[in-house]
């Protein structure tokens, strides 16, 4: 797969640079004036230009595409990662950094619907919960003890939603936080 990116820039930097030293003989062409350095921007030419604009794209690329992780499957994780036998491939590695496990809910692998649903729901739940708790008091029978009992009931939907999709983003980073989180 490396091997496809680096292609892939260089090709794209080899159809660039000659587009560009096609333009400039075609240039020459026309003029009858002696040539001249054309200076751009910072005293480099156009296609100086390019070419330092190429480089700094293939290494942007090429760190993108290195940085990220790559789905694995169950034979590979390690034994607490194996929690479900039935799931042979599309695993997230171990991470190394809370962060890193929080970036991963945006990629696809075999938490992303836990994760995902989990989170939205609690979303949802929050919000209706607030809009409940802030509605006027004339639409209910006993105002005060109706709200609480709904409250509760608003407040334990949260912190199981939210819990929940705590541990399916965090339980990959390491034994230790797998084990608090699963309590």
């Amino acid at each position: 797969m490396e091997n496809n990116i680096t292609f892939l820039c260089s090709s794209f930097y080899n159809a660039f640079s000659m587009f560009f030293s096609l333009q400039c003989s075609e240039d020459d062409k026309h003029n009858d004036e002696p040539p001249q350095e054309d200076e751009g921007f910072m005293g480099m030419s156009p296609l100086l230009q390019a070419h330092h604009a190429m480089e700094r794209m293939e290494e942007f690329v090429c760190k993108v595409w290195e940085g990220r992780w790559r789905v694995i499957p169950h034979d590979v994780l390690p034994d607490w990662l194996k929690d479900n036998d039935y799931l042979l491939h599309g695993h997230r590695p171990p991470m190394p950094s809370f962060r890193a496990c929080f970036k991963s809910i945006f990629r696809i692998h075999t938490e992303t619907g836990n994760i995902w649903t989990h989170l939205l729901g609690c979303v949802f739940f929050l919000c209706l919960g607030i809009f409940y708790m802030f509605r006027p008091n004339m639409s209910f029978v006993a105002p005060v003890q109706e709200k609480v009992v709904v409250g509760l009931f608003f407040l334990g939907a949260i912190l199981c939603l939210s819990f929940s999709w705590l541990f399916h983003t965090v339980y990959c980073h390491s034994e230790g936080v797998s084990r608090l989180f699963s309590k």
